[in-house]
């Protein structure tokens, strides 16, 4: 930061004047330091992510206290085996704690040091070793005796050690000596002790009452967390023997605890440590949340969370600076003081990251692993570059900040530089990596890694466990089986040659190798093998670092139940751990020039440098797997992303030769690429979607086509929320569709990844795009009440985002010019109209809006779609040409809204609403026919004759046209009988979620899918061991969103299918239902469908949260405490859904919300339409897709079923059935008549 006066003191200067006597203090409410006052300043460097060479560097930009955690994994490796910067592990450079506090008090910064025993920090198992897994019935972070051993025994110390140690360090304003320091460490005795006692009279020497930098130190960490209702309450002896050992170690500094505000003091000690809270937004809620329960004290954010971290296979996230800046005023202006977490994010090198859980399970089926790299967006990048919010920060602190002290230049920036790509050199394959493992285990059974007898005993802790067994007289076509879910990834090799899949994109992670997939099966080939040597090489991913206690129990590799082949359980195992010591890879000799490029192996090249520096590592040619550094594991890649770099930074290099191998799981690159900034893209399902839309609009240029294209972002369309991601509603206090910077961030991200694949395929540059909307209807948003004007700076935006992606052909809007004039454009984008009848009228409109220029119906609308429950949409022929005419005679260009209109299908139909009044909703059918001149199933209507006439009349340009392709007839099959079925009960004991949760909770907010929450299909709220009395009422709050099913103990109580004016549907305002019968102990469950999102209209219809979130009420009390389970109809669930019942038509048990399973046996595909007219409500899945909805009240009755969803053989379809099934499924060669329609209510 810039520098101030010289004569201005330092910061210790101005505390320490007249010598030290007392410490940081927190009994008022302001701080104050050795008497005076201060508010912290701080920000959170981790020593153990920057390397040591760049510790001042990182510390010299940041004022005026640092804050770092201490990681129990890395100074104790192994049992009993220390390391504080001298060790001797891989780690020993980054490990002198001693050495980075020094610096910090030498750059004129005070430190807050939280040593844990567990730091979450997104790192490897929150810092706690993995050893300590193996004793058994371990109870983390609590006052569990075996726990508390490792963590606190000190009894060793009482020789030499701790009394020469003690005694010296606790000299009144004596700093310890080099020479003591150095002392300890050799002390015999010091590896008969455990970490605190090792760690703390580190820390003690380093005190501000003792000279040193240390103001305060932490226990513990987000300890209130651990909290779960009726299960587990979090443990005040532990936190007391926590505090209790810093005391006993002669700490004398404040002692402190953060947690989230809205935990109250579950995770603290009142009376007797400072309590701090942890958020990233609304400072002055969780300010006075705080103040509440610690009352006239001073208020401090412990972790102002300056960005956030990334998940692989989730999106790069980045903070909008404007809204870190908001935030950060808002703490300064309460006034509070603040540590900024994080400052610089730095690097979790080598396997250190850690990763989270999407639900409280503890079977490793919500497992989302952390990048390697930690930037978290914060105001210093990982390589320590400056951010804007860095600025931000200087001019805050600037303007809030009353004591002036003197400040030190701000240093350059360390230069970086691309290297030029090297060459691959040399290659181990997998089983020649094996064979110089030195370690090795036969075995019966299958074990974890931490459970290997190596390490002194210490287990594995990271890396990869090979399984090997061999394999006698395989026959082909065998089966592969791993029982449970593999923790984390398994890489499946036979004869050194890859069986299983590549993880290209993120849906391959649903697949077989990966955690999300239960009892996944493998088939290994169509060769048979007289003998044949399978490897399954399972990954540790890093350990969760973040949760409920029963979490913890981290265990990696294959042991959580057998592996089989051709259902034979294996046994007789070779197990080999690959953990990339520094040792061992140093040690690695018979490399041989690459023969093959897939399958796990290590490859090598080298660089020559003369000047080493800052550089990254450019991954996107390779698939996954880690990259070593002279020695050193920098750290993990994945082609599926976001991180698709490796930041490399100059002291790991070395002058002349450097040595770089990189361990490929699947598929290798021909040489290692660098880079000179950091490259994050996300490789998910959509990006095949855009491929898929790249194909499609290569397609349409072989057919002679032009193209214009709407990208939105949002773009109504009749269409789920307009296309915009539902979990963009989890943003509190997102404006869609405004230059709010909450969304723009998205709206950047999402077109920055999009508007590549356009850019390449516009006419100028050869391809058949001519033109680009910009938005969507955007004149609609204009309203009164409330207020709302179109955000002309989110439209320039749009704008200004297509033109710096290389956007060069024609921008344009559209909107109806008589009802929105030119509110939804601007004067630099051409404007089109948007109309079905009156097409005079509102092209001379346009002509006063837009002088001069062409005139243009981008939308002529052809047709009209339909909502459940209302009339069909009945348009004529005669109507359609009169207009359509009547626009080419202008003369006007035209596009046909639909030409063919196809089908919404799965759940991705939208709605509409009249106003934000959930009583207004009208949810939209699956068919999207529209009455185009092409119908639902790609039939000629009677308006496509009328469209060929008149654009042969008025179409003064001839070109080839093409002959028209022969019409697809569809069939009626014969009907099939619902054989199988799951009921409700076993339905939900399948599914892969269940949330624990005090209050109600919308599909959007649930902790599901990466943080995404659900955005479609159905949710369950369960309430167990109810008492009901007779006629007791269950009042719902609110209005419904959309549809619910009530069910007391299995049994259905509404069965109302059509009234849509009645309890169980969207038109009610706080209703309610009668619970007849009394029950001692029942369970309610409240079953609630999303029937899509609105997709239409002014901005306040756009918070279109689905579920119930309000209050629910049992005879006037609220009910608190619920079990809520999403179900998605996900293809992978529905792949593996087991326990079918054979279903008996005449039974009783065929009543009910259930699943119901048909097989189709076909000897060839032919287009369809499913008849659910006998049906009552629900979806219907065809070989695990979603084809769409049925609802007896109509219009629509079938569900057009195209041949390319169907296979030869034997096809599966499913139908998910609300009330009671049919008992069989029929077909139809065409959709049933819509005119037919008598179910209206």
């Amino acid at each position: 930061m810039s520098l101030i006066t010289s004569e201005l003191p330092t910061l210790y200067e101005h505390y320490t004047a007249g010598g030290i006597h007392t410490g940081l203090n927190a009994d008022k409410p302001y701080f104050t330091l050795n008497g005076k006052n201060i508010s912290i300043y701080s920000g959170a460097v981790h020593y153990f992510r920057v390397p040591k060479q760049y510790w001042r560097d990182r510390l010299r930009k940041l004022r005026a206290a640092v804050d770092t955690y201490i990681p129990w994994n890395l100074h104790e490796p192994q049992a009993y085996s220390f390391d504080f910067g001298q060790g001797g592990s891989d780690w020993e450079d980054f490990l002198d704690v001693r050495e980075f506090l020094s610096i910090a008090k030498e750059e004129d910064l005070f430190a807050i040091v939280r040593p844990g025993p567990y730091i979450c920090a997104e790192w490897e198992f929150g810092g706690l070793p993995s050893w300590l897994l193996r004793e058994a019935g371990i109870k983390f972070r609590t006052s569990d005796a075996v726990f508390m051993k490792y963590v606190r025994r000190y009894t060793a110390l009482e020789n030499v050690s701790r009394n020469t140690y003690m005694t010296l360090s606790n000299k009144e304003n004596q700093k310890p000596s080099e020479e003591l320091h150095q002392q300890f460490l050799d002390d015999g005795n010091y590896k008969a002790t455990l970490y605190f006692s090792v760690l703390l009279p580190i820390l003690a020497m380093l005190q501000f009452t003792k000279g040193g930098p240390i103001v305060a130190l932490q226990i513990e960490n987000e300890y209130a967390s651990t909290y779960q209702p009726g299960t587990f309450t979090p443990d005040k002896k532990y936190m007391k023997q926590l505090r209790q050992i810093l005391i006993d170690h002669g700490i004398v500094e404040l002692i402190i605890t953060s947690d989230a505000a809205g935990y109250g003091t579950r995770g603290s000690l009142p009376g007797l440590v400072f309590q701090t809270v942890n958020f990233g937004s609304d400072p002055d809620h969780q300010f006075d949340l705080l103040k509440a329960f610690q009352p006239n004290r001073p208020i401090m954010a412990m972790e102002f969370w300056t960005g956030w971290f990334d998940h692989w296979s989730e999106i790069h996230f980045l903070r909008n600076d404007s809204d870190f800046r908001d935030n950060l005023e808002r703490i300064l202006r309460y006034p509070a003081s603040v540590n900024m977490y994080m400052f610089t994010g730095g690097t979790s090198f080598g396997f250190m990251n850690g990763a989270n859980l999407d639900n409280e399970l503890d079977d490793n089926s919500g497992y989302e692993p952390d990048t390697t790299s930690y930037d978290y967006d914060p105001p210093l990048a990982e390589n320590g570059d400056y951010t804007g919010k860095y600025q931000m920060v200087k001019e805050l602190l600037k303007k809030y900040n009353p004591i002036e002290t003197r400040l030190p230049e701000t240093p350059h920036l360390a230069p970086r530089v691309a290297y030029k790509s090297q060459t691959i050199q040399g290659q181990l394959t997998l089983d020649e990596i094996i064979y110089r493992i030195p370690d090795r285990l036969y075995t019966s059974h299958l074990k974890p890694m931490e459970y290997l007898p190596i390490n002194n005993m210490s287990g594995q802790s990271y890396g990869y466990i090979i399984y090997r067994h061999k394999l006698y007289d395989l026959p082909r076509s065998s089966k592969l089986t791993i029982g449970g879910r593999v923790r984390d990834t398994v890489v499946v090799t036979l004869n050194d040659h890859l069986i299983s899949r590549p993880l290209d994109v993120v849906s391959d992670l649903d697949g077989f190798g990966f955690w999300r997939t239960v009892n996944s099966t493998l088939d290994l080939g169509s060769d048979a093998h007289t003998y044949a040597v399978m490897d399954l090489m399972v990954e540790n991913w890093g350990r969760v670092g973040y949760g409920k206690r029963n979490q913890f129990y981290q265990f990696k590799g294959l042991w959580s139940t057998d592996v089989y082949v051709n259902r034979e359980k294996l046994q007789d195992w070779e197990i080999f751990p690959l953990e990339f010591k520094r040792s061992w890879t140093q040690s690695l000799t018979g490399w041989h020039t690459p023969f093959k490029s897939t399958g796990p192996a290590l490859y090598k090249t080298d660089i020559f440098i003369d000047d080493p520096r800052d550089t990254y590592l450019d991954m996107q040619s390779w698939c996954k797997g880690i990259v070593i550094v002279n020695s050193f594991v920098l750290g993990r890649y994945s082609k599926i992303g976001p991180q698709q770099t490796l930041y490399l930074p100059g002291p790991f290099l070395r002058k002349g030769r450097n040595d770089i191998f990189v361990f490929e799981h699947y598929r290798a690159a021909g040489s290692i690429s660098f880079a000179d900034s950091p490259v994050f893209k996300t490789r998910t399902t959509e990006e095949k979607g855009l491929r898929v839309s790249n194909r499609f609009i290569k397609t349409a240029q072989e057919e002679d086509l032009f193209v214009l294209v709407r990208p939105g972002p949002f773009i109504c369309a009749e269409w789920e929320f307009g296309g915009l991601p539902s979990w963009l509603l989890r943003e509190e206090g997102i404006k869609v569709r405004t230059s709010d910077p909450k969304y723009m961030k998205y709206v950047q991200r999402y077109f920055n990844a999009l508007l590549g694949i356009l850019a390449a395929l516009q006419f100028t540059k050869g391809g058949p795009i001519i033109g680009f909307q910009v938005e969507n209807e955007y004149g609609a948003t204009s309203s009164n009440n409330p207020p709302f004007s179109p955000d002309t700076k989110y439209l320039e935006e749009i704008r200004f985002l297509m033109l710096t992606n290389n956007i060069t052909e024609l921008l344009f809007t559209s909107d109806s010019p008589l009802s929105s004039g030119n509110s939804g454009t601007l004067p630099t984008l051409f404007q089109t109209a948007n109309f079905d009848k009156e097409p005079e009228r509102n092209f001379d409109k346009l002509k006063e809006l837009q002088k001069d220029k062409p005139s243009m119906a981008m939308e002529y609308w052809s047709g009209w779609f339909m909502h459940w429950t209302e009339a069909p949409y009945q348009g004529t022929v005669e109507g359609f040409r009169d207009h359509y005419e009547r626009i080419l005679k202008y003369p006007a260009s035209v596009n046909l809204y639909m030409f063919h209109g196809g089908t919404s299908c799965g759940f991705m139909n939208g709605a509409n609403m009249d106003s934000a009044v959930q009583a207004t909703y009208k949810p939209d059918i699956s068919g999207y026919d529209y009455d185009a001149p092409l119908t639902e199933n790609g039939a000629y209507g009677k308006k496509y004759e009328v469209v060929k006439q008149l654009l042969e009349k008025y179409n003064p340009i001839k070109t080839k046209v093409p002959d028209m392709p022969p019409e697809i007839e569809p069939v009626a099959y014969p009907e099939v009988k619902i054989k199988h079925f799951i009921g409700y009960e076993n339905l939900l004991s399948q599914l892969p979620h269940k949330i624990e949760s005090e209050k109600l909770i919308s599909m959007e907010n649930l902790p599901i899918n990466n943080g995404s929450g659900q955005s479609y299909g159905y949710i369950v709220y369960r309430k167990k061991n109810v008492k009901l009395t007779a006629k007791s009422i269950l009042k719902i709050s609110g209005y419904i969103h959309d549809t619910i099913q009530v069910y007391v103990n299995g049994k259905l109580l509404n069965k109302n299918v059509v009234d849509t004016s009645g309890f169980g549907f969207w038109k009610l305002n706080d209703s309610s239902i009668v619970l007849e019968e009394p029950i001692e102990d029942a369970t309610v469950d409240l079953v609630v469908c999303n029937m899509g999102r609105n997709n239409y209209g002014h901005l306040d219809t756009f918070h279109q949260f689905k579920g119930i979130w309000n209050s629910i009420f049992l005879n006037d009390q609220e009910i608190i405490n619920w079990e809520i389970y999403p179900i998605e109809f996900r293809k992978a669930w529905t792949e593996k859904l087991e326990n079918w019942m054979e279903f008996d038509a005449t039974a009783s048990s065929r009543f009910g919300m259930g699943l119901y399973k048909a097989e189709l046996d076909l000897k060839e595909t032919e287009d369809t339409f499913v008849d659910m007219s006998k049906w009552q409500k629900g979806v219907v899945i065809v070989n695990n897709f979603v084809l769409g909805r049925y609802w007896k009240v109509g219009p629509q009755q079938t569900l057009y079923l195209p041949a390319p969803l169907l296979k030869t053989g034997k096809n599966e379809i499913i139908v998910f059935e609300e009330l009671h099934p049919e008992g069989k499924i029929a077909f139809s060669s065409e959709p049933l008549n819509f005119n037919n329609f008598t179910n209206i209510v």
